[in-house]
């Protein structure tokens, strides 16, 4: 059953939608949560089955950010996605990027996953990515108050370090997924 109407959402904010749903869950039980940010160097990664995309669900974001639980296999929670929500990891991993695997590298993705303590502890917006050189939104922000009292998603998002998350590419977090799901 899908579930994501029960969350607090707000499109073109994947960062805070995954913050809200991840405090939700650690509210109801501790757990080994994850955020995971999905870029690569040049943040023009390609994702399908996107309700943002075109008619194939087809989108290029310069990030997207999911959370992956583990109930006890690997779910993924995707706002964005046209597949079921959670849905299987292996299934959402490869119906989102299986197609672009023969495609320019430009489009590629890296996944950092975060724990969801430390992202809940840590992260910070105030939204700034989401202005215009003229201060005006580029897309409408949500109903709740800024998360903490700066702004670090870039932080989040450099892949040149791993202190925030553990770097992986598509089949390395694939095999992840197969392991844990055997």
């Amino acid at each position: 059953m899908d579930t994501r109407t029960e969350y607090a959402y707000q499109a073109f904010y994947c960062e805070e939608n995954i913050w809200q749903f991840l405090k939700t869950r650690a509210v109801q039980r501790p757990s080994n949560d994850a955020a995971v940010f999905i870029t690569n160097q040049d943040q023009h990664v390609a994702l399908a089955q996107q309700q943002q995309g075109d008619e194939q669900g087809i989108v290029i974001w310069d990030y997207h950010v999911i959370a992956l639980t583990y109930d006890p296999s690997p779910l993924i929670w995707d706002f964005d996605s046209r597949l079921p929500f959670p849905c299987s990891a292996t299934d959402w991993l490869q119906q989102t990027f299986a197609a672009f695997k023969g495609a320019p590298k430009i489009y590629h993705p890296i996944f950092k996953v975060c724990k969801a303590h430390l992202f809940l502890g840590e992260f910070q917006s105030d939204r700034r990515h989401m202005r215009d050189e003229l201060n005006r939104w580029l897309k409408p922000p949500p109903e709740w108050p800024n998360i903490g009292r700066g702004h670090n998603l870039d932080d989040w998002l450099d892949l040149s370090c791993d202190k925030l998350g553990s770097l992986y590419d598509y089949d390395e977090l694939m095999n992840q997924f197969v392991c844990a799901t055997n």
